[in-house]
């Protein structure tokens, strides 16, 4: 019966094709560091199929941090694929995990991969369970182990089982067969199917346990792998549940934490008796006791949550349930317990009772009747599971079918064992994105290259109308950084803008922002401020320079110099002087065929020469060349023409050598032509204002300093003790130097010296004076980093930097060792450099080698402004008042209004009492001198604020008082208006909280948004608004205001409004309102006008009173009682008249006493019958040629004889007449002087200009 049986399998599995692909997965990797060669990292990991990409991927602190495509590698061998990565090329960060992720093509179709046919292989007598290693901390991760009771058996052709032992059958990732026949030692199955039934492996330590399923004869073996044995127990059986109490472990599962779940004594009688029991530590508690499981074989799987599925054999669908969920409390919260899609049917629905999960994709596999594998998909609801969906099935075997062990791999693919086919299967599960990544074992932790000390530098900006894009680049690695934006002073901080992260090396980063978020103004400086990781003091300092990239290996320099100057458009730059056309002295290659001249590198350390290996050569004057050390010596930078310099040291030929960045192979500038008494110029160095300091070293040693004018002096005295050529010097930020010299040993002379400001030495290292010292300073090479006061010198090899403190009162400097580079020298350093963040760099000609080291700190930030030459602008608001002013008063300030306050109350009362400046009136009280002390009880301050100008200020006072709820208005108290007036001005709440009640101003009760409204004037509109605001009208005397218009000739509409995106300037918009007229002094002319007059120059006004005795009666009229439209009569006083005008308007024109006004020209038939003035006469109108221009008055003929006789005469003012009517010939209005010549009204300086025949005249009729 089995060989039919197995023959009916043998066809199924002849039918089933074997070309699917699984999902991909990468394992056992590995890393090698300094492999193949030192400053490299070898990676090796291996996968399960071919996959389309691969990439490498580093990670810190949780983050990704690096990626590296390594499809090409992974693609040529599945196993053991390497690949070898530059530790210079990792992120600069120590620590890091790495992970292997793989990618292959979408999997459409559930299908089996593995050759069922090769029993040798598959083939299983009565294999009982499945575990996979999923665990990628350990080192047997993708592990696969099968518990087989039974072993041997052969298939329906003959070929026999790959197995003659029982016991767990252990395959490697990819189902190579380890190992067979592994038990417990000394330990008897006892039985066929259930001696070893179901197996699982603890993730929290990787050992295998396995159940022996007999009743009262049960345990759990415990077994460690390894790589010699692959599987044992070292000779002795632990069983983990001895001494418990269990009766029957029917199947098991493990947390994350190393919990194991044990099934026990779910029988086929008695009833539903199972109990699920939690093992930790040898204890057992009880994790669930729910009447519920009564079958077996059945199965447990943990849910990566605390929580288990369970599974137990049901011949259908009941009560009791096929599967269940426990959370982590051990409460059942799901229970498959009805089947309404019909997915399981026959009377063996869960035949087999196993489960497996895979929690990534959550999907679970239950073995079915038929040995039919089913997968499912699991939501949540409120953290309740459920099962929702059916996904896929495997074949059906055969009608009494079923499956013994199911897991899924790290990948997810499905592997079952079937004791009815005797087969292991492997299925691909469907998937649309198949990518796997495989993290390696937080043990195999690599770093990346020393932590240099961050430095932003091509700062760059584009300006993009209505916001800015800032760009910039970093040396390193950062972990945070702002944009930050300078106050007016260029050096105090405004404002910062957090930058995106992550900030890595050798990337052009930018950040855009509204111009509406900078600050309010223009020309602003901005800069980029970066974070990196603080850089740790080791023994040594370390190295940041990577040598294998074989790009800094020099035969010969005396000279290396860093660009510290933001404003330089080299900021960043490293300059290394090669002094000498390399040799064959079998160094390196690099070094034997180099070519002296100047080598540049950038902050990412890349070689920038046009052709590699070659120096930049300048092309030097006649008598000039370089083809020794002395001829090309010690580098620096000139800041005030940010030039390379170096010093020509042959005896007889001083040169300081200055080199034009945009053209350094052009002829140098020689900054000593022309000098006398120098000799030999061995050494030099610039300080900030750009002094040169040059040492001339002819036999004895002398400093002289040439100021940018070229004017020579000494520097110090001259001394005997300076004797060798190789010296360097550096300035040290406080108009002092500090000068090294190449000695062999301490000896008479100086190895270091140290200039005070005034050339006098107040440090110095030599035999008898050492300080300590000892060994050499071969090759003299020091540098000094003024801002953190470090100095570096070249002793024995070395480069030691020491932290200098200078003494408060003397200033004479104290050194203390900081750290020190590992030897790297046979004893000569010829060249020192600080960069602007503080990091260090060395030229070596004894190792032949350039170097950068870091500089240890704990605060590793560095702030670089961008040049002054990119500023930017935010949104301010400029106001253009074309000649008027913010209001009347001509305030612009609330410190103006105060002023005035104080000079009008002085003036008003007489007081002299003592005041303080507006400055110090904020925010102060009564016993500082504020308002309250200059105005005292007493005094008549409650009339001086009932005066028309500061009544306003009373009313937003009371206003104010009432809003507080204070019981005493300032009105009507002066010790209330006193305190108040103090806390408007002074901002302040003086007395508001006590007996006096004043109000409180402490917050922003008496802004200008405040009072304005109540005082209806403005100080000023807002240059930097945040948020909408309403335009004020400003003022100006005797015109209208006509809107703000953007364009300086109101072309478009009037703004209205501003807010934090208005840029740019708004021009005020006036209406004249004043009205011209030329009448000879001494004569009467009419005027009406639309608007009420508010002043008149030139002219008395009047109107009509009566008529008397043939005579027309006139009375004077104040100004202050004109109104719009009415007509007057007015009498001259200069030869022009103005008259100035206010807003009230009419849209006719009126009459009075028989005098019309009239706006528009009339003449001849329109006048019939009227009367006009004339030679200060009322006359009579003509028939025809008679006219009466616009804003004139004219009498009604019929009015004027009916007027009747003038009332009295008001007290102060005037009356006069007019002659007799009589009849004219031909006239018009006014026309008592015809001017032939053209009269021109211009506004100069704000004040009415009139000018005719040439001349200037002012409204009165003034000639200037």
């Amino acid at each position: 019966m089995k060989k039919i049986t197995l023959f009916l399998f043998a066809t199924l599995f002849s039918a089933l094709s074997f070309a699917a692909v699984p999902r991909v997965m990468a394992y056992d990797l590995k890393s090698e560091k300094d492999t193949p060669a030192k400053g490299f990292t070898k990676f090796t990991f291996s996968t399960n199929t071919k996959p389309t990409k691969a990439y490498l991927i580093f990670y810190h602190a949780g983050n990704e941090v690096y990626r590296k495509d390594i499809t090409t590698q992974a693609q040529k061998q599945l196993k053991d694929a390497t690949y070898t990565i530059r530790t210079s090329d990792l992120p600069e960060l120590t620590n890091m995990k790495w992970a292997i992720e793989v990618q292959g093509d979408p999997i459409a179709n559930f299908a089996c991969v593995n050759n069922v046919n090769d029993v040798a292989k598959y083939g299983f007598e009565r294999p009982q369970g499945v575990a996979i290693d999923n665990n990628p901390e350990s080192d047997f991760f993708g592990r696969m182990y099968i518990a087989l009771p039974k072993a041997g058996g052969s298939s329906s052709s003959g070929v026999a089982y790959g197995d003659t032992k029982a016991g767990i059958v252990v395959f490697d990732a990819v189902h190579n067969r380890l190992a067979s026949g592994i038990t417990a030692t000394g330990s008897v199955l006892g039985d066929e199917t259930m001696g070893i039934h179901r197996v699982a492996l603890n993730p929290k330590d990787g050992k295998v346990y396995y159940t022996k399923s007999i009743a009262s004869n049960t345990a759990v073996y415990e077994l460690t792998p390894n790589t010699t044995d692959i599987l044992s127990d070292n000779g002795t059986a632990v069983d983990a549940i001895a001494g418990l109490g269990l009766t029957r472990a029917d199947a098991l599962c493990f947390a994350e934490d190393g919990t194991m779940f044990v099934m026990d004594n779910a029988s086929y009688s008695g009833g539903a008796k199972g109990k699920i029991y939690k093992i930790k530590d040898g204890t057992k508690t009880l994790f669930n006791g729910d009447a519920l499981w009564s079958n077996s074989p059945n199965s447990l799987a943990s849910d990566g949550n605390g929580g288990i599925w369970v599974a137990q054999f049901r011949g259908a669908v009941g009560a009791l349930p096929i599967m269940s969920h426990i959370n982590s409390s051990g409460v059942v919260d799901y229970k498959f317990t009805s089947d309404p899609s019909s997915w399981l049917s026959g009377s063996n629905a869960s035949k087999g009772g196993t489960i497996a999960y895979n929690p990534k994709d959550k999907v679970i596999a239950l073995s079915t009747e038929g040995g039919i594998v089913m997968l499912f998909q699991v939501t949540e609801t409120d953290g309740k599971p459920a099962i929702t969906n059916k996904l896929w099935s495997t074949p059906k075997i055969s009608n009494t079918g079923e499956v013994n062990g199911i897991a899924f791999d790290y990948a997810g693919n499905l592997i079952f064992a079937s004791r009815s086919s005797e087969r292991l299967c492997y299925y691909a599960v469907p998937t649309t994105t198949n990518s796997c990544t495989t993290p390696a074992k937080s043990t195999m932790q690599v770093d990346g290259p020393p932590t240099c000390r961050v430095l932003p530098h091509d700062l760059t900006v584009v300006n993009n109308g209505d916001s800015y894009t800032f760009k910039y680049k970093t040396n390193t690695n950062a972990q945070s950084g702002y944009l930050v934006f300078y106050k007016e002073d260029g050096k105090t901080v405004d404002q910062k803008i957090a930058l995106p992260t992550p900030i890595q090396r050798n990337i052009e980063y930018q950040i855009t922002v509204a111009k509406s978020a900078l600050p309010k103004r223009h020309g602003i400086t901005w800069g980029i401020e970066l974070t990196g990781k603080a850089v740790p003091k080791y023994s040594y300092l370390q190295e940041i320079t990577d040598q294998t990239r074989q790009i800094y290996d020099f035969y010969n320099m005396m000279g290396v110099v860093v660009d510290n100057n933001p404003e330089s458009d080299y900021f960043g730059k490293i300059y290394v002087q090669a002094t000498l056309n390399g040799k064959s002295d079998g160094a390196t290659t690099r070094a034997d065929n180099q070519k002296a001249g100047l080598f540049i590198y950038n902050q990412w350390l890349d070689e920038l020469n046009p052709t590699s290996n070659v120096g930049i050569q300048p092309s030097l004057p006649s008598g000039y060349s370089i083809g020794s050390a002395n001829q090309f010596n010690r580098l620096a930078i000139d800041p005030t023409t940010n030039n390379i310099t170096y010093c020509y040291a042959a005896s007889g030929k001083p040169a300081v050598f200055s080199m034009d960045r945009a053209n350094l192979t052009g002829t140098p500038t020689n900054l000593l032509a022309g000098q006398t008494g120098i000799t030999r110029s061995v050494a030099h160095c610039f300080d900030a204002d750009g002094n040169l300091y040059v040492m001339d070293l002819p036999g004895s040693g002398q400093i002289f300093k040439i100021d940018k004018e070229g004017n020579k002096t000494t520097f110090g005295a001259l001394t005997d003790k300076f004797v060798n050529q190789n010296m360097s010097m550096a300035v040290d930020g406080r108009g002092g130097l500090w000068v090294g010299q190449n000695r062999g040993a301490i000896d008479t002379y100086y190895q270091l010296v140290h200039y005070n400001a005034s050339g006098t030495i107040d440090f110095s290292v030599y035999q008898g004076n050492d300080h300590g010292f000892t060994g050499n300073s071969t090759r003299g090479a020091l540098a000094y980093d003024a801002e953190r006061q470090i100095l570096a010198q070249g002793r024995n090899g070395s480069v030691i930097l020491f932290d200098v403190t200078y003494d408060a009162s003397t200033g004479v400097p104290t050194l203390t060792k900081q750290s020190v580079t590992a030897s790297i020298a046979h004893n000569n350093i010829d060249g020192l450099a600080f960069d602007y963040a503080g990091d260090l760099y060395v030229v070596n000609s004894g190792k032949e080698k350039f170097y950068k080291f870091a500089v240890p700190t704990d605060n590793n930030t560095c702030l670089v402004p961008a040049k002054k030459a990119l500023t930017v602008d935010g949104n301010v608001v400029a106001y253009e008042l074309n000649g008027g002013q913010w209001n009347e008063y001509g305030w612009a300030s609330k410190k103006d209004m105060y002023n005035a306050f104080i000079a009008d109350w002085k003036a008003y009362s007489g007081s002299t009492h003592g005041t303080i400046p507006y400055e110090d009136q904020l925010g102060i009280g009564k016993s500082n001198g504020g308002i309250p002390t200059t105005i005292q009880d007493g005094e008549d301050i409650l009339g001086f604020m009932a005066q028309e100008k500061w009544a306003w200020l009373a009313q937003f006072l009371d206003a104010l008082a009432a809003e507080q709820g204070k019981t005493i208005k300032p009105t009507e108290a002066t010790r209330q208006m006193r305190y108040g007036l103090g806390n408007f001005f002074g901002e302040d709440n003086n007395g508001a909280s006590n007996w006096i009640g004043a109000v409180d101003c402490s917050a922003d009760q008496a802004s200008a948004e405040a009072f304005q409204p109540v005082w209806g004037h403005i100080l000023s509109n807002p240059t930097q608004p945040t948020t909408t605001m309403v335009l004020g009208d400003p003022y100006k005397e005797y015109y209208r205001f006509d809107g703000w218009y953007t364009t300086a000739d109101f072309s478009g509409a009037a703004v209205t409004t501003v807010d934090e995106y208005t840029d740019g300037t708004l021009y005020a918009k006036w209406i004249e309102h004043f009205h011209t007229r030329e009448v000879p002094a001494g004569y009467y002319a009419t005027v009406c006008l639309p608007y009420n007059l508010i002043d008149v120059d030139g002219a008395i006004l009047y109107e009509v009173a009566g008529k008397d005795n043939g005579k027309v009666y006139l009375d004077e009229v104040p100004v202050s009682e004109t109104e719009a439209g009415k007509p007057y009569i007015f009498f001259t006083e200069a030869d022009i008249q103005v008259f100035y005008y206010g807003d009230d308007e009419a849209m006719i024109a009126g009459d009075h006493k028989s005098l019309h006004g009239t706006f528009v020209k009339l003449e001849d038939a329109q006048l019939a019958g009227m009367y006009m003035l004339q030679s200060n006469k009322v006359v009579k109108c003509a028939a025809t040629g008679c006219w009466i221009d616009p804003y004139r008055a004219y009498f009604n003929g019929t009015e004027l004889e009916a007027l009747g006789k003038p009332g009295a005469q008001m007290p102060g003012r005037r009356r006069v007449s007019l002659g007799a009517t009589e009849e004219n010939t031909t006239t018009g209005s006014d026309d008592i002087v015809t001017p032939n010549d053209q009269v021109i009204k211009v506004i100069e300086n704000g004040q009415v200009i009139i000018i005719r025949n040439g001349e200037k005249y002012n409204v009165q009729g003034i000639k200037f």
